[in-house]
């Protein structure tokens, strides 16, 4: 455990950056916290939560490039905000740059790939305002679509509309591929970016099962599967859950619920199992360090959140492909 608890809520994504991890979650006002890798000491936050310059509302996700920029989306205030991780290090104090930035209601994530930008918007409902937008869209500079995906997996589009809300994603450190998979059920797929946006594989590894009412209630086969994913070049990271039965686990006094999202399946690119690492946390997102050292945001029971590394035991079983 690198960290005592952290009094940051609602962690949703971590990055290795030299010496520090960067943790994207709200606490004493900023919307990211810096961290030693080594000891676990708090540096510094950046981005306040707000509306004034270098300032952010909501934002829709962030994204750490291998030349040190970070970039997030304020979906509220419909802006862009641009930092230099080199220069918040060096200086202790990050320098925001805030640039006016319009993009669609339905869009959940933006990728920014080497003069390009990759869009993932909610399109499972076609209306007036998607009719004309894809699920994936690949802009150029001009913000003009270089090209497009608008294909769902083949599931009933009312459990679509349940398990493509805000499906965890990530893509390759050189922005050559792109992985999404689901919370509910276990459905991974992968994505060439090199020419476009064409589909490598689809997966199909738990069967997604929700209750498609009008009132919220959970099925009863209902599993959740990934939590997060992380991409390296040659390798998918995916904390993950899949067995337990979602409406017996909230049913179960929060003092006795087992585990959930304590272990990593590691796939390639064709979406092949290769390895399980078992933790003995819930892990609610994580990060692969340049030495291959794994850094995870921890949580338990009480929802108390932690940073760790995690060691993978020796003899890890491999999955099945």
């Amino acid at each position: 455990m690198l960290t005592g608890e952290l009094p940051v809520g609602n962690v949703t994504d971590i990055w290795e950056y030299g010496p520090v991890l960067i943790v994207q979650g709200s606490g004493g006002g900023f919307l990211f916290h810096v961290f030693d890798k080594r000891s676990g000491e708090p540096l510094c936050g950046f981005v306040r939560n707000g509306r004034g310059p270098g300032e952010a509302v909501s934002l829709l996700n962030a994204h750490l490039g291998e030349d040190g920029v970070f970039t997030c989306y304020d979906y509220r205030a419909r802006n862009v905000l641009t930092i230099h991780a080199d220069s918040m290090l060096a200086r202790g104090v990050a320098a925001v740059a805030t640039e006016r930035y319009e993009m669609p209601d339905c869009c959940r994530a933006i990728v920014p790939l080497d003069g390009k930008r990759l869009y993932m918007n909610r399109t499972v409902v076609k209306n007036e305002h998607t009719e004309t937008i894809s699920r994936l869209e690949l802009k150029d500079a001009g913000n003009r679509v270089v090209s497009r995906y608008d294909t769902y997996p083949a599931v009933d589009r009312e459990i679509l509309l349940r398990i493509y809300g805000l499906p965890p994603f990530a893509v390759s450190p050189d922005g050559r591929r792109l992985a999404v998979g689901t919370l509910t059920g276990g459905i991974l797929e992968t994505f060439s970016l090199e020419r476009g946006i064409e589909p490598l594989a689809t997966r199909y590894l738990v069967e997604p099962h929700v209750n498609t009412g009008e009132a919220f209630a959970f099925d009863e086969r209902e599993v959740n599967c990934f939590v997060d994913l992380f991409a390296t070049r040659d390798r998918i990271y995916a904390p993950y859950d899949g067995e337990l039965r979602v409406k017996e686990f909230f049913e179960t006094p929060v003092e006795r619920r087992p585990l959930q999202f304590h272990r990593i399946a590691v796939f390639d690119w064709d979406g092949h199992a290769l390895e399980r690492i078992t933790t003995d946390w819930n892990i609610r997102a994580m990060c692969v360090g340049a030495d291959g050292t794994i850094y995870a945001a921890l949580y338990d029971n009480l929802s108390r959140v932690f940073l760790g590394r995690i060691v993978p035991s020796e003899g890890e079983e491999a999955l099945r492909r």
